[in-house]
């Protein structure tokens, strides 16, 4: 098949783990045979094509005031008319077309579309070429495309957001097919009244595997180093695990990641005398140094790429119970889950590492690589593949 994807960012820009997520797609899609063009965005004023791991790259203008994905420090009247131009932006949908035009493809998949608007759901429509769309965020529903403001997760369904959303709701009709991350991200899709015509199905995020075995599972009767890895932000929980840790004083933690720099000195300030900021770890490294990773995330993440990763080393997994993380951590197989609460998430993040220390680490690191194979790249291609081939027959 020949297959157009389209998402806003493209290696080697990245924002996020949904550019990882596509860059995977593409490149298992042309493992597996298929002539695969990507459609994305750049800063320069024209467009571009480039070869890259087999992949035919087109690179378009930016049409809207500025360059939303970088450092660029906009005012609040600024980032206004910018998202009032994306609701339906139709000099991007001229660029899609332009394009669309030159690959010819059987198929259109879209991906991330701020920057491009739903604008491009009708280029593909006007050239009546199968569409489908993977939602790896709630940018339909709520131009922010966190549904997180504040330290308060919004709701999708009042008035701001319902007003922001309405074109993008009637346009997608267009879609003929439509891919979740998590069943979490269809059903508040569905729920909302998104992609009424559409056929649907969840296909979850792709992860590298590890090329070295992953180390021995943790050891009964010792005691457990704890591991966090990711954006340091409010909305990730750090609050809430510093301070359930405090009642595991025996045990390690170990942070990884970067953030703002004003809140990550606030965070090592008055940390627990067992935490340890690592700062940039990469993901073979961090899981080689830890026993159970812990995902407190306090807004409800599409689907938690990080548990996937953790899978992949064979690391178990404690995860709060929202959005998409509640979909991939299997309760007393690769993890256990607990419950946010507006007074007590510490106390029952801890309830939940004292359930996990119990449970038996070899059988658990063990379904965590079996589990693992559903995340492949080789796996969600396929996945895609199906998708697309019954829409071309």
């Amino acid at each position: 098949m020949k297959i157009a994807i389209l998402n806003n960012l493209y290696a080697p820009y990245q924002k996020g783990g949904a550019e990882l997520s596509v860059e995977m797609l593409a490149r298992g899609l042309v493992r597996h045979g298929d002539d695969v063009s990507v459609v994305t965005l750049h800063e320069s004023d024209r467009i571009t094509q480039e070869e890259r791991d087999g992949v035919s790259v087109w690179r378009l203008p930016l049409r809207n005031i500025y360059w939303p994905f970088g450092d660029t420090k906009a005012t609040q009247t600024e980032r206004l008319r910018w998202h009032l131009s994306d609701i339906y932006n139709r000099t991007a949908a001229r660029d899609i077309n332009e394009v669309l035009s030159a690959i010819s493809p059987d198929i259109v998949h879209t991906n991330n579309l701020s920057g491009f608007s739903v604008s491009a759901w009708k280029a593909a429509k006007h050239r009546k070429i199968p569409l489908v769309h993977t939602a790896r965020d709630y940018y339909l529903l709520h131009p922010n495309s966190t549904l997180f403001t504040n330290g308060t997760i919004q709701n999708e369904a009042g008035f701001t957001a319902r007003a922001w959303s309405l074109v993008k709701k009637l346009r997608s009709s267009h879609v003929a097919h439509f891919v979740g991350i998590s069943q979490y991200v269809v059903d508040i899709h569905r729920r909302n009244g998104y992609f009424p015509t559409a056929s649907t199905s969840v296909i979850f995020n792709s992860v590298e595997m590890p090329a070295a075995a992953p180390r021995s599972a943790f050891v009964a009767g010792t005691q457990p180093t704890y591991g966090y890895i990711g954006r340091l932000d409010p909305s990730k929980g750090l609050g809430v695990l510093l301070d359930a840790i405090r009642q595991f004083p025996t045990s390690r933690l170990l942070i990884a990641g970067s953030g703002n720099p004003e809140y990550v000195s606030h965070l090592k300030n008055s940390p627990p005398a067992n935490v340890e900021f690592l700062g940039r770890k990469s993901p073979t490294d961090f899981f080689s140094m830890i026993d159970i990773l812990i995902v407190p995330s306090t807004w409800a993440e599409p689907l938690g790429r990080v548990v996937l990763e953790a899978y992949a080393h064979g690391v178990p997994v404690v995860a709060s119970r929202i959005g998409g993380l509640a979909d991939v951590v299997w309760e007393g197989e690769t993890g256990v889950q607990f419950e946010l609460t507006s007074t007590h998430s510490s106390k029952s993040l801890s309830d939940g590492i004292k359930r996990i220390a119990a449970m038996d680490f070899p059988v658990m690191s063990r379904l965590c690589l079996k589990h693992a194979a559903l995340f492949t790249i080789d796996a969600v291609s396929q996945s895609y593949q199906r998708v697309f081939q019954e829409l071309v027959e």
